[in-house]
């Protein structure tokens, strides 16, 4: 198949709240596993990802069975994040302090894992490298997904739809072919009759008047082709309609298609 072809994903409120309503519950389960105070509110903001180059994406991408997730470096010490996992008594003052450090690092790679394999399934690979730009494309899927109370930045591929429930992965997909081609009934194309075609020297070409013949290498009771952009589609006998000339076509159009 071309590799230029691929889906086109149109994501509305319905597929980024089930992405939303389907991590929730992965991050209340890290929360209460690993911070000191889960009970407040945490507000998770689930976009179409377009690249932003004020708040550019530097991080670690994880490779799901599904797809994968470019997850952001840890927020700097005393960030919410911060302080939801080490509380108030590591604010500034600890930020130095060696075991708060790995304590805290120890939780955001347990949060990255919980995030990567909710969306992506079992994780194979962790690399560190930009998003792929790739999915900066309209229709690519991808989404962005912010949680600022556990610290969380990531973009994931479509492959995140995977893991929604099928009705709401199936809102995202195209159209049914039959309504693509009912959209484009109502555009125009050119037809074009070929009466044949010839090969002619230069000089031959160079010395031809008004008044001279050339003969083609088709009779007038052979059909002709019809074509649309360079493409044959059908067969056509030359005839007239009153005063003005016309094909009547002798074999059904075919419409080309890309081989698959």
């Amino acid at each position: 198949m071309n590799d230029d072809v691929r889906p086109f994903l149109l994501l509305g409120d319905h597929e980024l709240g089930g992405l939303e309503a389907h991590l929730r519950p992965v991050l209340d389960v890290w929360r209460r596993a690993w911070t000191v105070d889960a009970t407040g509110a945490m507000d998770i903001v689930v976009t179409v990802w377009r690249p932003d180059s004020t708040r550019p994406l530097a991080g670690t991408e994880w490779c799901g069975v599904d797809g994968r997730v470019w997850i952001a470096d840890a927020a700097p010490v005393v960030s919410p994040a911060w302080l939801a996992v080490l509380g108030r008594r590591f604010d500034a003052a600890g930020a130095d302090d060696g075991w708060a450090r790995a304590a805290f690092a120890e939780a955001v790679a347990a949060r990255d894992r919980a995030v990567a394999e909710a969306l992506v399934g079992a994780v194979s690979a962790t690399t560190r490298r930009p998003v792929d730009p790739q999915l900066a494309r309209p229709g690519s899927g991808a989404v962005r997904i912010v949680a600022d109370a556990a610290g969380l930045d990531l973009v994931a591929d479509a492959g995140a739809l995977s893991r929604l429930p099928p009705r709401v992965r199936a809102a995202a997909l195209p159209s049914p072919r039959s309504d693509v081609l009912s959209a484009a009934a109502g555009a125009s194309v050119r037809l074009t009759v070929e009466a044949g075609q010839v090969d002619l020297d230069v000089a031959r070409l160079l010395s031809l008047q008004p008044g001279d013949v050339i003969r083609l290498p088709t009779r007038l009771s052979d059909p002709l082709p019809v074509a649309v952009a360079d493409r044959v589609i059908a067969m056509a006998a030359l005839g007239h309609v009153g005063p003005d000339k016309a094909v009547q076509f002798v074999s059904p159009p075919r419409i080309p298609r890309e081989p698959s």
